[in-house]
Order: structure tokens, then sequence, then C-alpha cells
């Protein structure tokens, strides 16, 4: 039995199961649990660009807090990594030793190319195609990663630094030019702020991913897997409970979604709800993706089944 956490930008989740080690797999999921601790947010509005100890408290509190509730199947290990705000923040290994010591909870602050991986090896627990022919795409608080094995079966990995805040932030800032300080929610989004976001969101997945991704995702056996909140929560489960969901649905979700506020939206991510489909939407069209396969997979799926990763 043992207790993974993924303590993302935006935020922290928990997941605590019974693994057989020698397969590396899921044999049962005991618990998962998950609390909003907006890292990145707190990084952008920090002039010396480093993580306060407010928000490392509420972080440690966080993970306290889930911890908890794993302290009850009694695991035998604690694991966490920490990705794009401690990776980008000045003092992100102190405040890694601080959330540590704070919950006892051995913490690694992981590279983007091992948040990739970790990433695919989580969502190889959740289908049984061929190695080969899926492609792990993961968008976080602060970074996104798409990830395919090329054609000799090394990695080949897309490491994007526009992800769910940064791509919020665009929009209020470079769409709308809106003061970031003075405004923390692009909602209500018009139309033509969504058309001028949406061909951002394309230029950036046509001109700066690879051949080898783009030639794979053009094939009719690809299959394109989602791992993180934003596929999972923020898009497939707003959309459909099938576990997959299609750019055309995509496009009706939005058309749903536009012009509306914050609380019209409802729920505690609304203020990126609306950016985070059109950066979908814009990938998509970009890659030429038709359709997305999602579930509650995360880092933390990859670090039950593969903790030595971040030994």
């Amino acid at each position: 039995i043992r207790a993974a956490f993924d303590i993302g930008s935006g935020t922290t989740k928990m997941k605590v199961a019974k693994v057989n080690t020698c397969e590396q797999r899921i044999i049962e999921m005991l618990v998962e649990a998950q609390e909003k601790v907006s890292y990145k947010e707190a990084l952008n509005a920090s002039e010396e660009n480093t993580l306060s100890l407010d928000i490392l408290t509420k972080g440690a509190q966080a993970l306290n807090r889930l911890k908890i509730k794993a302290q009850e199947f009694n695991p035998e290990i604690y694991i966490g990594s920490a990705t794009s705000a401690f990776r980008t923040a000045i003092n992100g290994e102190q405040a890694r030793k601080i959330l540590e010591t704070k919950t006892d909870i051995k913490i690694k602050v992981i590279s983007q190319e091992l948040e990739a991986k970790i990433g695919f090896v989580a969502a190889a627990q959740l289908v049984s195609a061929d190695l080969n022919k899926i492609v792990v795409w993961d968008i976080g608080g602060g970074s996104m990663q798409i990830t395919t094995l090329d054609p000799n079966g090394a990695y080949d990995i897309y490491k994007g630094k526009v992800a769910s805040v940064s791509f919020k932030n665009h929009i209020i800032e470079q769409v709308q030019y809106k003061n970031l300080s003075e405004t923390s929610t692009p909602n209500p989004i018009s139309s033509a702020d969504y058309n001028l976001a949406r061909r951002d969101a394309f230029a950036i997945a046509s001109l700066t991913t690879s051949r080898v991704l783009r030639d794979k995702l053009k094939k009719d056996d690809t299959v394109v897997i989602g791992i993180g909140g934003v596929h999972h929560y923020s898009i497939s489960s707003n959309i459909s409970e099938r576990g997959v969901y299609t750019r055309d649905e995509l496009t009706d979700r939005l058309a749903n979604i536009l012009g509306k506020t914050d609380a019209e939206i409802g729920g505690e991510y609304a203020n990126s709800d609306v950016s985070n489909a059109i950066l979908v939407k814009g990938f998509m069209d970009g890659l030429y993706i038709n359709e997305v396969y999602t579930g509650n997979i995360n880092l933390a799926t990859g670090l039950l089944v593969s903790p030595e990763l971040i030994k």
C-alpha cells in the first residue's frame, strides 16, 4: 500500500492504492482526494519570483489534511513530486524542504522531462493499447507535456511552457489588454477574444511541436490520452461520461460557456475553465487531434507504480 502526492502548480492531488510491485500495476485504488493550492498564481504575484511562506503554509496544511485521509490505510511509503511552480521559483528547493519538514512526506522537485515520463507511465494504466501507439497529453497549471515514443523506442517529449495558468493570464494581458495585478479572471470571454486566443494556441501547437509527434498524430491508430485536471475535470467531466471527448463536443462546450461570468460557470476553477477549453481546442485544431481519452490520471498514479523514478 502506497500513498503518492502530485503537488501541481494549482492543485495538490493524492492517491492511495494497493500496488503489485512486481508487475508495476495498481490492484485497488483505496482513496483519492485533492485540494486547490495556487502555487503558480502566488509565484506570478511575487516580485522576487519566490514562493511565499503564506502559500507554503497553505500547501503544507493541504498536504497534511490529505495525509490524514491516507493514514487510515497504513501506507508503507509517502512520496510526492513538485512540478512547474517549484522548478521556476528562485527558492524552489527551500520551498520543497519546508513542505517536506512540515509534512514528513518525501518530496522531490522534478524536471519537466521526468514529469513527462512519469505521466506516460501513469497513462499506461488507463489503456491496453500498444505503448508505441499512444500519445500522452498532460496539461498542468504551469507546464504542458506531450509524450510519445519515437521509432527507436526513445521518449519524444514536447516540453511546453504554456499551460492552464499561463494561458489564462495570456488572454487577460495579451488578448484583453487588462492589468493582471487588477484582474484575476478573463471571464466573460467574447467571441472576438476567443478567436484571437484560439489562434494563438493553434500557432503554438503547430509551430513548436516535433515532426515525430505530428506524424504520429496523423495516424488513424494513434490513441491520445489526456491526463491531469484540465483534461479530466475542466474538459471531460463537463462534456461526457464516456471517458473520451471529441473536438466537435469541445466546440459545443465552448459555445455554451463563452460570454459567461465566473458565477454563471460555477465551481472552484471557474476563472480558468473557459481558457482551458480554448487552449485545448487550439491544440486539437493545430495537431489534428479528433478525440482524447481521459481518466482520473495524474503524476500520483505514476508514482504509485514507479516510486523509484524520483529517488
